[in-house]
Formats: C-alpha cells, structure tokens, sequence
C-alpha cells in the first residue's frame, strides 16, 4: 500500500473481496478503537484512490445532517482521507471546504479541528486561506478570553500553533499579514506569540 507503483495491482485484488472496497474498510473504520488498526485502514482507503475518497466526501456530508449523532473521531478520519487522496477536477473545492468547516465546529474536539486545518492548509483556495485566519483569530480570542474558551487552554496553545504554522506555510501575503499582526502582541495570556513566527523565518517573503 505504501508503493504507488503497486497500489492498481493492490485495488485489483482488494475488489475482488466486498470487505475490502471502499465501503467495507470505511464500515470497519467507523469505531474502532485500536490505533494501529485504524492506521492499517486508512492505508488502504487511501490505496483506493478517488472511489474511497468519494464514499469519504459522502459519509462526511452525512454525518453533518442534523440528527446524525456522528462520530467526530470518525469524521476526523474522512477529513484525513479528503487531504490525502487528491480531489478530482469536478469536485467544487469552495463546497469541500464549507463541508469541512462545518464538520470542525465550535463543539468539535480538538484532533478533529487539528485535522480540519491541516486539510485547509493544503488545499489552495481563498475560502481556505480565510478560514484559517478566521481560526487564527478565533483561537487567540479564546486565550485572551479564557472564561469563552471551549477548550482548555493547552489545547488552544496548540490549536494557535498549528493554525500559525499552516498560515506560515501558506505563503500568501494576507496570511502573513495576519501572523505578523498576531506574532508582536504582548499580551502575557498570548504566551510566546512571536515564537509562532519562525515558521515564517523559513520561508522567501521577498
């Protein structure tokens, strides 16, 4: 699974068995528990390509609707495969991204919004830049603000982390721009804002 070169093979074989299609690795996915086995899953929804991606997309349109009672450990899965798998050309990137918002929402658990903005941050696309710098915000109101936090702080450390590394790495200039706005604040409850910025020492900002 890990050989592209031997994934078409791999599809071939796997196919041949309905446990092993796209619907019955993502059935299996769906709850369980073992870390190392949830890994062994994606691995081959992943060496499926395009048809698990599809389910994935589906299943995670579904676990919005309102009375789906959805496994957010589960939808963190299909935000992962989203990233992972490249999108076909006639999928609406703009819906994507709206879809994938709404799965991270403000009572989402933290691995699910790590997950949700690691797959903004490689999909190229102005909805993407703008969220980002929408949790950007977001997650530094709640620092500021810790009686509004809906996390505890550690975790919005590390949500602010991640989302300044993302916007580093996205290497546009409103996206600079709103980590440099953010990295010279002196706050004391920012905590070390301007360390969020080497990130951005890596990069070519000419």
């Amino acid at each position: 699974g890990e050989r592209t070169d031997l994934r078409s093979s791999l599809r071939t074989v796997m196919n041949f068995f309905v446990v092993l299609r796209p619907e019955g690795i993502l059935r299996d996915l769906n709850g369980e528990a073992r870390r190392e086995r949830r890994h062994e899953l994606l691995a081959l929804l992943e060496a499926h390509g395009e048809p698990a991606r599809e389910r994935a997309r589906h299943l995670l349109a579904a676990s919005v609707a309102p009375d789906a009672n959805a496994d957010p450990y589960f939808q963190m899965n299909l935000v992962y495969l989203l990233r992972v798998i490249p999108r076909p050309a006639d999928v609406s990137i703009d819906e994507e991204v709206n879809l994938v918002m709404r799965t991270a929402g403000k009572e989402a658990p933290p691995p699910l919004v790590k997950q949700a903005i690691a797959y903004l941050a490689a999909t190229r696309h102005d909805k993407s830049e703008r969220a980002l710098i929408t949790y950007l915000r977001v997650f530094e109101n709640m620092v500021l603000q810790p009686q509004s936090a809906v996390y505890s702080r550690e975790d919005v450390e590390t949500l602010l982390d991640r989302t300044s590394v993302a916007l580093a790495r996205y290497a546009t200039p409103r996206a600079w721009r709103a980590l440099v706005d953010h990295g010279p604040k002196a706050e004391a409850t920012l905590g070390t804002p301007m360390a969020r910025l080497v990130e951005a020492g890596r990069q070519d900002l000419s």
